[in-house]
């Protein structure tokens, strides 16, 4: 598979190099044509009368790009030899003068078309195949070290969490389970949406990925609660991370101890006073280290714009569900409600008249 792809990923440059190659062929074809027709006719040398390979221009065109490379020495192993000494074509053909240029025209065409074209060819499929495997063996390792959901290094699951990076990686944040996830929106009948699908629909209908959790983990988040004190219930949507008190550890304080390890001061990562970095007037020796520390300090505040963001979703798909609910009601009690009907009893009729002793009275009927 992989020396399939490293031959049609190169595709372009190689129909480039087929073209300069069939090019640099017609240049010889040219040349040859023009001073050693005779040499392409080997045949003539024992039957004289043997039909011309190079009478015509496209002829020794085809006769120098076939012949040319299944020779063992190119084209030179093709042609009449000639002897020195002798023979006047044996040193134009071996040395040709074109514009003060000394070149040989046997050998030359070895080395261009088959020395310096194939192997440029070679060497492109080659260099390909190291590139997809590197890369494959660079997604690979990125897998083993890092979450494919949330992106949050191995290393701080194992240190922070009980269970560690593996237990994460295939029970909390499995991408196969997010895979059935997509597969389960897009095969259920838009009707039979909840809220949560409902906004998960459209969220994947805009190709909208922020629902991801980002750098965001239940694992580090029930960590933190514990921390502060705080009451972690998943079942009791009540009690959430996303409602603590603002004095909870920040992903600053949990990714500290990293940078520690890294060579980092704890004391330089926010600052005196935990109002920002520490004042860049540092030494030659520090200077990497503040930048550094600067960078990670600008991901902690995009991770907590992130975190803001995400927090007003969940209250939008909040708001959804309770959209949802309310008219699901309504619905059911218009089914529910019999229609209304008119009875004769109900109608109003004209009372009766009688006369009792020239007295006329109404009578209700």
């Amino acid at each position: 598979k992989n020396v399939l792809k490293a031959i049609v990923y190169p595709g372009r440059s190689l129909l480039l190099l087929v073209a300069l190659y069939i090019l640099v062929v017609y240049i010889f074809a040219v040349v040859g044509f023009y001073f050693f027709r005779p040499d392409y006719t080997p045949e003539r040398k024992s039957n004289p009368d043997a039909p011309l390979r190079c009478s015509t221009l496209f002829l020794c065109f085809l006769t120098t790009l076939d012949e040319g490379f299944k020779q063992n020495g190119g084209l030179g192993g093709f042609l009449v030899p000639r002897e020195r000494g002798t023979d006047p074509l044996a040193y134009q053909r071996m040395m040709l003068m074109f514009y003060l240029l000394v070149c040989s025209y046997d050998l030359l065409y070895n080395v261009i078309l088959i020395i310096i074209l194939v192997n440029i060819s070679f060497g492109l499929i080659v260099d390909t195949f190291a590139t997809i495997r590197t890369s494959h063996k660079d997604k690979l390792d990125g897998l083993h070290d890092r979450c494919f959901i949330c992106s949050i290094d191995g290393y701080t699951f194992d240190r922070l969490t009980a269970r560690g990076f593996h237990f994460h990686t295939h029970m909390e944040h499995n991408m196969w389970h997010y895979l059935c996830l997509f597969v389960h929106i897009n095969k259920k009948p838009v009707t039979e949406y909840d809220g949560m699908e409902l906004a998960l629909a459209m969220q994947m209908a805009r190709f909208d990925v922020t629902f991801f959790p980002n750098h965001r983990a239940m694992a580090l988040e029930r960590m933190a609660a514990q921390t502060t004190g705080d009451v972690w219930r998943h079942d009791d949507g009540d009690h959430h991370p996303s409602d603590a008190t603002d004095d909870r550890p920040t992903v600053s304080q949990l990714v500290r101890p990293t940078a520690q390890r890294m060579g980092m001061p704890g004391d330089h990562f926010h600052g005196k006073g935990g109002k920002g970095l520490s004042s860049p007037h540092l030494g030659p020796a520090s200077s990497q280290q503040y930048s550094v520390e600067k960078t990670l300090n600008d991901l902690v505040e995009h991770q907590v714009a992130m975190r803001a963001r995400q927090n007003e979703m969940e209250a939008l798909q909040r708001q959804l569900a309770a959209a949802q609910d309310s008219m699901m009601q309504l619905l059911t009690a218009k089914l529910t409600t019999p229609p209304m009907t008119l009875q004769n009893e109900a109608r109003p009729s004209r009372p009766k008249q009688f006369t009792f002793n020239g007295i006329t009275e109404d009578q209700p009927r």
